[in-house]
């Protein structure tokens, strides 16, 4: 019971059929009295509509794992330049777009880039580091991620040394 000018919260907790289909839902309140009222002057019911369409379920398309190693060149020794390949490789399960950039340790960073990917499918993508003789040795890393739609980055540890 709740009196005049008072509010009572008032919830629903209602189940889409199984059936494709438009439905709606009506309802009207009662008092103790069991007479039946609306609202407005015309006693209209509450009432909710949905439209059940198993037709209608987005599927959810984006990058389901990202794969990363490197490459160096020549692969051990201490030439003029040392050549570090890095592949990350991007599998997506259909069609879906994404924002990605490369970062590394000694902060050159490459500029966002923009992808499409037009169905399910694994793409690589590398990056070049060269080092010479006379570059500081020691832990090195460089990282991918993918900004949006969703942040995912891949980081890859290595030692540069050149004995």
């Amino acid at each position: 019971m709740t009196g005049p000018g008072q509010t009572v919260p008032i919830s629903l907790v209602l189940t889409a059929p199984s059936t494709d289909g438009a439905y709606r839902s009506e309802w009207k309140l009662q008092t103790p009295d069991n007479i039946n009222f609306g609202v407005g002057m015309y006693d209209s019911p509450f009432y909710a509509e949905i439209q059940v369409s198993a037709s209608d379920k987005p599927q959810q398309y984006g990058v389901t794992a990202l794969n990363a190693y490197y490459v160096r060149e020549p692969k051990t020794g201490c030439p003029a330049n040392s050549l570090y390949t890095f592949y990350v490789t991007v599998t997506t399960n259909g069609p879906t777009e994404f924002s990605y950039f490369w970062s590394q340790k000694d902060g050159n960073d490459s500029k966002v880039k923009h992808v499409e990917i037009e169905s399910a499918t694994n793409t690589t993508f590398t990056r070049e580091w060269k080092f010479g003789r006379a570059n500081s040795q020691g832990a090195k890393w460089v990282a991918f991620t993918i900004t949006e739609p969703v942040e995912k980055t891949i980081k890859l540890d290595f030692e540069f040394v050149c004995p």
